[in-house]
């Protein structure tokens, strides 16, 4: 009997069952999923545009034209604050910083807006002309990137 079908013999009849796919074949579906998903998020390096839209008492975060995870749309009354965070990762390279905006809710809750951004200047840009907009007055928050004094 083959490894890959199972029977059973039950009171009413026989039952026979066959697994799709073996140990072989996982191995290259495997690679075949990194390579798709590289390609993928290859294009949507090269082609995407992320789109801040406020007005109308919303915030609104779109990546497009390639579908991408993130898009989102906040009420402005929900959000308290705005603030600028540096992340520090660690590779085989060494660590790599990028900057990330993200938001205090009402309830106090740390909302991700926008991630992988390579220079403070323009995750600081972005917080000001959103806040001004918004009519939110800018606090400290924990965990901010330090603002620069001029």
């Amino acid at each position: 009997m083959p490894e890959s079908i199972t029977v059973e013999h039950r009171a009413d009849g026989l039952r026979l069952s066959y697994r799709w796919f073996s140990m072989m074949i996982i191995f290259p579906v495997f690679h075949v999923a990194i390579g798709v998903a590289l390609t993928y998020y290859t294009l949507a390096g090269f082609y995407n545009r992320t789109l801040i839209s406020v007005g109308r008492g919303t915030l609104g975060i779109e990546h497009r034209p390639i579908l991408w995870f993130g898009n989102r749309t906040l009420q402005a009354s929900e959000i308290s604050q705005l603030y600028t965070e540096q992340i520090t990762t660690r590779g085989k390279n060494g660590p790599r910083i990028s900057y990330q905006l993200s938001a205090v809710s009402q309830d106090s809750r740390k909302i991700k807006l926008l991630t992988g951004l390579e220079s403070p200047d323009s995750a600081r840009f972005i917080e000001r002309q959103v806040e001004d907009w918004l009519g939110i007055r800018d606090k400290r928050v924990e965990g901010e990137l330090p603002k620069q004094r001029t």
